[in-house]
């Protein structure tokens, strides 16, 4: 259960201007599974329950206001109230807020046995995620998981696109454009080819933009361009369509980051960057591979290390690049401000680290927390039961009990 984390009371400095952001990928592993409570209820279609798809395309639980998988454009056009703690313009709160109960409506449109922590991107209208399924593979065959969105604001959750499978064993990425987004469609087994697809902010037909060789382990995406990885290595393919072209082969890698003309992928033990119109590879680190790839200033940042005990890395070039702090439990996903980095753990926290350097304060606490994303004055997260939210200013006094 979620813990409402205790304010420290002592000023802080206005934040500092954020730089442009990367559009980190968003891996969902499998060491980020999880199960739903024992109360999750059963899913009211037959169909459903059998891994089937219904054919009105809408699953609402009966005694659900809202559905975690009505349609796109046929949610209601009210929203949450706003709390009296939320400021004019502002989407998120002084104090944590749910915007999806995520176990209460999860049975509405996937068998119930599970699903994974939805990873998600954010703009300034709407929190975009996936969701996947944690049933046997055999079930998955025939059950798609979901691209959906919910509003900043609160409200109904609405299914913008299926992908070919749920099975949380599958990689997926998501990303987003001021039009589109941009996603990875895994294949039913590994023997299959991921795509690299894009649908309308609100909803419409898919457009395979690329197919990739075998699995494709993460993507983003610029004005122009969207990058993924696969078997053979660094690729791009135009938002517009077209043939893909590969910036960098021989390195399978699992996280990327495009900052201004340069994209920058890792692999198990290693760091890289290449421009985005092609190139020569370089080496940013030979000492420390990466996750969760993010822009952090004038560098780069990212998660390093072991998996169960990792290393928050920053390159600065042309400098070496340094630890900013270290032993971060299980870290999955970091995002940063301009003042401070907020890293989300295995264990279920969020973790804040100054922007210079330190010691790692945790900040939250929620049963498996494992993404986190940005917009505005807002730190949005995903759990095992809820996608939330809460004002950057009150992030930044946090403290856990």
């Amino acid at each position: 259960m979620a813990r409402l984390a205790q304010v420290r009371f002592r000023r802080t400095a206005a934040l500092r201007g954020r730089p442009r952001a990367a559009l980190s990928c968003l891996v969902l592993l499998g060491m980020t599974s999880l199960s739903c409570r024992d109360d999750a209820r059963a899913p009211s279609d037959p169909a459903m329950r059998d891994g089937g798809a219904s054919d009105s395309g809408t699953h609402v639980g009966d005694g659900l206001d809202a559905g975690l998988c009505t349609e796109a454009g046929s949610g209601s056009d009210g929203g949450t109230p706003r709390s009296a703690t939320q400021s004019p313009g502002t989407n998120c709160t002084a104090a944590p807020r749910a915007l999806v109960d995520v176990v209460r409506e999860i049975a509405d449109c996937a068998p119930n046995d599970g699903h994974g922590a939805p990873m998600i991107a954010v703009n300034a209208t709407h929190i975009y995620f996936i969701l996947q399924w944690i049933v046997p593979d055999v079930v998955l065959i025939t059950t798609p998981g979901h691209l959906m969105r919910v509003p900043l604001a609160g409200g109904k959750a609405e299914r913008i696109a299926s992908l070919p499978t749920g099975s949380i064993h599958m990689t997926q990425g998501l990303a987003l454009t001021s039009t589109q987004a941009i996603f990875i469609q895994a294949p039913k087994n590994g023997a299959g080819h991921s795509t690299i697809s894009t649908v309308a902010l609100d909803g419409g037909d898919v457009t395979v933009l690329a197919t990739a060789s075998g699995i494709a382990n993460a993507v983003v995406v610029d004005d122009d361009n969207a990058y993924f990885c696969d078997a053979e290595g660094v690729k791009a393919v135009a938002l517009k369509g077209g043939a893909s072209r590969t910036l960098a082969s021989g390195i399978v890698p699992f996280s990327l980051a495009v900052v201004d003309e340069t994209l920058y992928f890792s692999s198990a033990d290693s760091v890289y960057s290449v421009p985005t119109d092609g190139g020569e590879p370089v080496t940013v680190s030979a000492a420390s591979g990466g996750r969760s790839l993010i822009a952090c200033g004038a560098g780069i940042c990212w998660l390093g290390g072991p998996a169960l005990m990792g290393t928050l890395m920053q390159s600065l070039p042309p400098n070496l690049p340094v630890a900013l702090t270290s032993g971060l439990r299980q870290a999955h996903d970091v995002v940063f401000d301009g003042e401070a980095y907020f890293v989300a753990g295995g264990f279920g926290v969020i973790s804040r680290v100054p922007a210079d350097g330190g010691s790692a304060s945790v900040v939250y606490s929620e049963s498996l927390l494992t993404h986190v994303a940005l917009e505005g004055e807002c730190l949005y997260w995903s759990s095992e039961t809820t996608i939330s939210s809460v004002a950057l200013t009150a992030a930044h006094m946090l403290v856990a009990d």
